[in-house]
């Protein structure tokens, strides 16, 4: 399905640091890969909103209100909703990538939060293994009836990417300098192969990328500045970006 609008919600956020292990929190990560991911599919030509866009809290009955509240305004005929999230566990030695669909997503929803989980995995072998449901045909995807899944009124995906209580796993999900990475191999799955608006032009001697937007160094600006009043590296950052 090509999905005439990305909402996007960076789970737990404000009071709620969601896991926490040596310090790293889990509400700074999942904020970091979605604000990259809203850029790597803008330049793409889709159309992205924000649930959390800053360190504030909203419960997740209020962000699945907001997300629907965001489709209706943007008169979305096929929206898609995808929450981001680390795992915790008490042993250390936990680790896996898992994502989460409603008992009643269809077919495509699951196929597509299974595709996410198999390409990352294959793209970084430390993210692994694919955790699943026992006897399920869909490796590294779970049916879970969590909020943020049962009150959004759109496909909707909830992603576990890596063990912040595994030191290795947040090691590498808590490096900036894997975020754009690891936004690219999800904007490959939700744009599934398809130009979204984006035109290639090839030439003998260079290639370019052309897209409607000419906006996307304020955008950019915009990225940068969030990072700065949270304390990251915003250079670092620009860096990753203008790879």
């Amino acid at each position: 399905m090509q999905y005439d609008l990305i909402i996007l919600d960076a789970g737990h956020g404000g009071s709620d640091s969601g896991a926490i292990s040596n310090g790293v929190m889990e509400k700074r990560i999942v904020l970091r890969w979605v604000l990259v991911l809203r850029f790597i599919l803008e330049l793409r030509g889709c159309k992205v909103r924000l649930v959390r866009d800053g360190d504030f809290y909203e419960s997740p009955l209020a962000k699945a209100q907001k997300a629907n509240a965001i489709a209706e305004e943007e008169g979305a005929e096929n929206p898609l909703f995808i929450s981001f999230h680390n795992n915790k566990y008490d042993k250390t030695s936990a680790n896996g990538l898992e994502n989460f669909v409603h008992s009643s997503a269809s077919v495509e929803t699951i196929l597509l939060a299974r595709n996410i989980a198999v390409e990352l995995v294959k793209r970084f072998s430390i993210l692994g293994p694919l955790r699943q449901e026992s006897g399920s045909p869909y490796p590294g995807v779970k049916m879970r009836n969590f909020t943020v899944l049962s009150k959004t009124d759109m496909p909707a995906i909830l992603l576990e990417i890596g063990f912040i209580s595994n030191v290795p796993e947040r090691n590498f999900i808590n490096d900036p300098a894997q975020d754009n990475l690891i936004a690219d191999v999800i904007a490959d799955q939700i744009c599934a192969g398809q130009a979204n608006g984006v035109e290639i032009v090839i030439d003998e001697e260079e290639s370019t990328l052309n897209t409607e937007r000419d906006d996307c160094e304020e955008l950019l600006a915009e990225v940068t500045a969030i990072c700065n009043s949270l304390g990251w590296q915003a250079d670092k950052l620009r860096e990753i970006l203008n790879k």
